[in-house]
């Protein structure tokens, strides 16, 4: 009987420890994956403000239609 209990007590330290480890590996997996989307963005960030420094006309708040805006020169008639 002492060892049957004893198996009873081991199985439910085991079955008990499963969502812990299950918990701590999805932390791991998320904090990585969360750590390579900010990166992904800061990339993207640090792109459009190279495009921006090189084109200064181009308006790029909207990526899928940037504008362009040029100064339009009128000629004076005398």
């Amino acid at each position: 009987m002492k060892k049957r209990s004893t198996l009873i007590v081991t199985g439910l330290i085991i079955l008990s420890a499963i969502p812990f480890s299950l918990n701590i590996l999805i932390n791991m997996f998320f904090e990585d994956l969360d750590t390579e989307i900010y990166e992904q963005k800061k990339a993207r960030v640090e792109q459009r403000r190279q495009i921006e420094k090189m084109f200064p006309e181009l308006d790029t708040k909207d990526p899928l239609r940037p504008k362009i805006t040029t100064e339009e020169i009128t000629e004076e008639q005398p």
